[in-house]
């Protein structure tokens, strides 16, 4: 019997010995896995703040964008008073070359182009 306990005792001792290597392996991989949970966190903080920064570009560049059409239909808008001005003090009619129609469908309000 005593033979028995003893080879139980030595089975006991080799699966204590396998479960603390499982239990030291398992810990290991959750300090990796929290490790890299981590790192993914700050990545997607990282974008987050990318992400913001060119919509703030873009927004700026929109602004812009929205500013030079304003402008360009402001200078189209006194282009057009102009010629006209000039065509109604004096006979002969000034038109660029590749322009056919002076008003080309431009905005009256350059405030229609917004």
């Amino acid at each position: 019997m005593n033979r028995f306990l003893l080879g139980g005792l030595a089975a006991l001792g080799a699966i204590g010995s396998v479960c603390a290597v499982l239990l030291r392996s398992t810990h290991q991989n959750l300090k990796t896995l929290d490790s890299l949970r981590r790192e993914a966190d700050a990545a997607a903080e990282k974008l987050r703040r990318e992400l913001r920064d060119h919509d703030e570009t873009i927004f700026e560049l929109q602004a812009m964008c929205a500013d030079y059409r304003f402008a360009i239909a402001k200078l189209e808008q006194d282009n057009q008073l102009l010629r006209s001005a000039l065509m109604g003090s004096s006979s002969p009619q000034i038109q660029p070359s590749g322009e056919s129609n002076p008003k080309r469908n431009c905005p009256q309000d350059p405030e229609d182009v917004l």
